[in-house]
């Protein structure tokens, strides 16, 4: 959560602006700085530009961490 709220605050104060434009721009700052990351510190689960379709709908979700728990008994 922290890596995605810093690189949120990053594109902010380095793109700024309001507007489809400016957002679009963010987004893209936003996703590239996360991907890079992870690329070079290898990877936490964090996979961005989620594309869903369900029966209520679809779209696209900024960034999604999927978390699957499996429990078992030896």
């Amino acid at each position: 959560m922290q890596l995605v709220t810093r690189a949120a605050q990053k594109a902010e104060n380095a793109i700024g602006g309001t507007g489809r434009f400016a957002g679009t721009a963010k987004h893209t700052y936003t996703n590239n700085l996360i991907n890079r990351y992870q690329k070079m510190f290898g990877d936490r689960g964090l996979e961005t530009n989620f594309y869903f379709r369900k029966d209520a709908g679809r779209g696209y979700l900024d960034v999604v961490q999927h978390n699957t728990w499996e429990f078992r008994q030896n």
